[in-house]
């Protein structure tokens, strides 16, 4: 969970440490949840070993985040095995919850996160970080195209649902591409 004064908006990132892991390594992850989520709707914190992986209204305060993360690294790797390690020692197969994302407030976050099993993992993050680089809030664009591949995937499934959100509540929006 976050705090209810962070707000973010789709395509937004935020840069991640885990001092367990190392305490002067940040990375930068995508917000993959979409500001319209609820915290029912979304997992914190995904982890995968596979290679196939604006405006205020749209912004989101509190709840829950997700960051999809493609282990392509030692950090990742060894978050991966952090992960793995907890799987083994309880023989239950680890949940995205398991790993946390979150901190508290806009800008600067700490935040210690409690998994099913009542283990601790401190988190730490700055942000988020970055926007959109197009206007998407407004009624400028009707027929949209959105292209990714592999963990690129992150900024463009939070577009997605933040677009097919707004079309629900009234935009106009004549045509989606996902490639």
């Amino acid at each position: 969970p976050v705090a209810h004064d962070f707000i973010y908006r789709s395509g937004q990132y935020i840069f991640l440490c885990i001092p367990k892991l190392s305490l002067f390594q940040w990375h930068p992850f995508t917000i993959s949840s979409a500001p319209v989520e609820t915290e029912a709707e979304t997992d914190v914190g995904t982890v995968t070993d596979t290679t196939d992986t604006t405006d205020m209204d749209s912004a989101k305060r509190g709840g829950m985040i997700t960051l999809h993360i493609k282990v392509l690294g030692n950090w990742t790797l060894d978050l991966k095995n952090m992960i793995d390690e907890d799987e083994h020692e309880h023989g239950v197969k680890a949940s995205t919850s398991d790993v946390g994302s979150s901190g508290s407030g806009s800008g600067n976050g700490k935040s210690t996160n409690e998994n099913k099993h009542g283990k601790i993992i401190p988190i730490l993050f700055e942000g988020p970080i970055g926007d959109c680089q197009i206007n998407l809030d407004g009624n400028k664009y009707s027929n949209i195209i959105l292209c990714s591949g592999g963990i690129g995937i992150t900024p463009m499934r939070s577009t997605l649902l933040q677009l097919i959100d707004e079309c629900n509540r009234g935009k106009i929006i004549n045509k989606i591409i996902f490639i």
